[in-house]
């Protein structure tokens, strides 16, 4: 199976095949986030939106981002990542981006994985928000 593309409506394209990247029609789209959202607002929906919410929430969520940060900083690498940029803006993000992207975000996230693993090993007496 190849890529799947997603072309505006704007295009006047509907549904076509590229080689291994396939169209989506917009409409068969809004369908599908139509019939998602319409599971949380039916009467389950609370349950369902709390379950998400505390299975995505904390650890999986930071332990995401770290594995992004990681994927699109050195394995990707930030001049290639730049070099995006300037194509689609026509300047490269300055100096403040590159010490964020490629020092400050990736300790903070690091430290908050670390913490969070730590306080739930080494400490017994920590539940979870919803038990306290």
């Amino acid at each position: 199976m190849g890529h799947v593309c997603y072309i505006k409506e704007s295009l006047g394209l509907s549904s076509l095949s590229l080689g291994n990247c396939y169209v989506v029609h917009p409409p068969c789209s809004h369908t599908c986030i139509t019939i998602t959202a319409a599971i949380y607002v039916l009467q389950g929906g609370i349950y369902l939106l709390n379950l998400v919410d505390y299975s995505v929430s904390g650890f999986p969520l930071l332990f995401v981002a770290l594995l992004e940060l990681v994927a699109i900083n050195w394995i990707y690498g930030y001049k290639r990542f730049s070099d995006d940029i300037k194509m689609m803006l026509g300047h490269k993000p300055n100096i403040y981006w590159k010490v964020c992207w490629l020092g400050l975000s990736p300790a903070v996230v690091g430290v908050g994985d670390y913490y969070y693993t730590t306080t739930i090993t080494l400490n017994l007496t920590t539940l979870p928000y919803s038990w306290q």
